[in-house]
């Protein structure tokens, strides 16, 4: 969240196969709103695939993952997404040949928000996020609402920020403001965070030497990180 120069609000972080929620106030993680679950861009691949392997694609080859993967990526949206013009949907195979991508380009998004769709039983990312900004002080939420940050690779699918939108609002009052914020590169949010974190004076008392490692090892990792 400091890469984006917040100290607090929500951040919903979902990668190639871990998603995970959790609040941020005055630059401090509340340990008690942590959630991590397992599932991410390679469920949205392989669900993907499934969906292609239906139409007749890449039937019983577990080696075209990487392919599909590349395909989803460039394809890959929200069934709420607004076309801007006219756009592509072929595919140019290495071999020469090609494949027209149709509406499991839409659909291979849905796991996202209903994890049955794959055979798993977590909490979808708009329920992650509802039940984590509830599990704070009553006064706190409204905010939370307004500040949520989108971060890692899945938060940069076509659409998905105003899916997401409509997906929370159905579960609260209407009157409250739901806001969220998409960094330029999502993907790399985490890391620009941690550049900023290093370079504050407070960070360098907790550097630990490589003399005070050999020395004291766990016990100098303990006072400096607790």
């Amino acid at each position: 969240m400091l890469g984006t120069g917040r100290t607090s609000g929500t951040i919903l972080e979902s990668g190639d196969n871990v998603t995970q929620c959790f609040i941020v106030k005055e630059g401090c993680s509340l340990l008690n709103t942590f959630i991590r679950n397992n599932y991410g861009g390679a469920d949205i691949t392989e669900y993907f695939q499934t969906l292609l392997q239906r139409r007749g694609y890449f039937y019983n080859n577990s080696s075209t993952y990487q392919l599909v993967k590349k395909i989803k990526e460039q394809f890959a949206r929200t069934k709420n997404y607004i076309e801007e013009g006219v756009e592509s949907n072929i595919y140019n195979l290495p071999d020469g040949s090609a494949i027209r991508i149709g509406d499991e380009k839409k659909n291979c998004t849905d796991v996202l928000f209903d994890l049955l769709l794959i055979g798993k039983s977590y909490s979808p990312i708009d329920k992650m996020i509802y039940d984590k900004i509830n599990s704070t002080d009553i006064e706190l939420r409204i905010k939370l609402f307004g500040e949520i940050l989108l971060s890692g690779g899945n938060t940069s699918i076509k659409g998905l920020p105003q899916a997401l939108h409509k997906e929370i609002k159905k579960r609260i009052n209407k009157h409250i403001k739901v806001r969220l914020y998409t960094p330029q590169k999502p993907k790399f949010c985490s890391w620009v965070g941690g550049e900023v974190v290093i370079s504050l004076n407070y960070f360098k008392n907790m550097w630990i030497t490589k003399e005070e490692w050999d020395e004291e090892a766990e016990k100098i990792f303990k006072e400096k990180t607790i």
